[in-house]
């Protein structure tokens, strides 16, 4: 029996959230699918992972206008069953790729972020082009999913489509492995710690975590783990300087396996202004990491069940960070069982969602 073809089209495999749960996805079903990634540029740190056990093929597309010509000719040379399109406006062009082609192919489009305030600053020409985009590419495609019901709701009210034409399908972010101990990555350190996990970009908001750390290291002897990088890590380390705090904060920059930091950790913040989803949620839950999160749209409360497995603070307050921060390290842990709850959010369960979703039409 020939084994169906998914092709999953991606800007690049660079580390972010929709890249790694892509990966998480094809390696659940390479055994019994032929799973090839379709970039618009070769490039990404999860590129050589990805090249170990997949095709992976480049359109060598630098600007989004070329991409609609190069797909379609992708789309007839290679005539994949599923294409499995994430983001916007890849979502908005996919569609009409694979209706102007020669193939059967069903379309598949999944927004990770709430693209209506993504693009907010933008201006009016901006997200008058979104919303008619997203009405044409969204009506073309079979089918149409978001990351949690406030991703779906939103693709909803951008397109002008009845939200019974999107369905929700949360990211693949638990792997079910048990999460081992080890050694601690943090050498030296005797203090309790926080972690936070992510790009240093403005939505993720790490400046607001670190004005309210500064205010609680008045208060207790306590060590903040900042894991990540970005377009903002000089403006933080210089925040970190002027604060009189850099003993106290640890940089260490990207990993792509920040289970070992979480593990050693005694509380995981998200301080995020927008998340579609929040996949580092799920894996510190895994990690059975207690967790402080800003309530900003839509993943975390989604994710936390309204606070049951996390404490939810107001998006962009300093003060009720600081103070829930507090609270749990001087022992208030929310009643909820994390690492049970991780595992509504396993890959091979979330794989198998897709799978449906998508293979219904057939």
């Amino acid at each position: 029996m020939v084994m169906k073809k998914i092709a999953i089209l991606l800007p690049d495999l660079r580390g972010g959230g929709a890249e790694t749960m892509r990966l998480k996805l094809a390696e659940a079903w390479r055994e019994e699918y032929k799973v090839e990634f379709v970039l618009l540029e070769r490039t990404g740190e999860l590129l050589e992972k990805a090249e170990a056990n997949f095709n992976v093929e480049s359109l060598e597309v630098r600007r989004i206008r070329g991409l609609l010509p190069a797909l379609k000719t992708y789309v007839n040379k290679k005539q994949p069953d599923v294409l499995l399109v994430a983001m916007w406006p890849l979502t908005a062009i996919a569609p009409i790729a694979v209706k102007l082609s020669s193939a059967s192919s069903v379309c598949v489009v999944s927004e990770h972020g709430i693209i209506s305030e993504e693009q907010r600053e933008r201006g009016w020409r901006y997200r008058a082009l979104l919303g008619l985009t997203s009405m044409v590419g969204y009506r073309l495609a079979d089918v149409r999913i978001g990351v949690s019901n406030g991703v779906a709701n939103d693709m909803s009210r951008v397109s002008l489509m009845a939200k019974d034409s999107f369905c929700t399908i949360y990211n693949p972010a638990c792997s079910g492995a048990l999460i081992e101990k080890g050694e601690s990555p943090f050498v030296d350190v005797t203090t309790p710690i926080i972690i936070s996990v992510g790009k240093f970009k403005k939505v993720k908001n790490h400046r607001l975590l670190i004005l309210a750390f500064a205010d609680l290291l008045k208060e207790m002897d306590v060590t903040l783990c900042l894991l990540g990088e970005g377009e903002l890590e000089s403006e933080y380390l210089s925040l970190i300087s002027d604060l009189g705090i850099a003993n106290s904060v640890l940089m260490p920059g990207y990993d792509p396996n920040p289970h070992k930091y979480m593990v050693h950790s005694d509380l995981f913040v998200l301080s995020s202004d927008l998340e579609g989803f929040a996949n580092v949620l799920v894996e510190a839950m895994q990690c059975g990491v207690s967790i402080v999160s800003t309530d900003c749209k839509s993943g975390p409360r989604e994710v936390l069940e309204d606070g049951k497995y996390g404490r939810l603070v107001p998006v962009g307050s300093k003060e009720a960070l600081t103070n829930a921060m507090r609270s749990v390290l001087e022992g208030d842990r929310s009643p909820g069982d994390l690492q049970v709850r991780s595992k509504d959010f396993l890959v091979s369960e979330i794989a198998q969602q897709y799978i449906h979703v998508m293979f219904s039409s057939f």
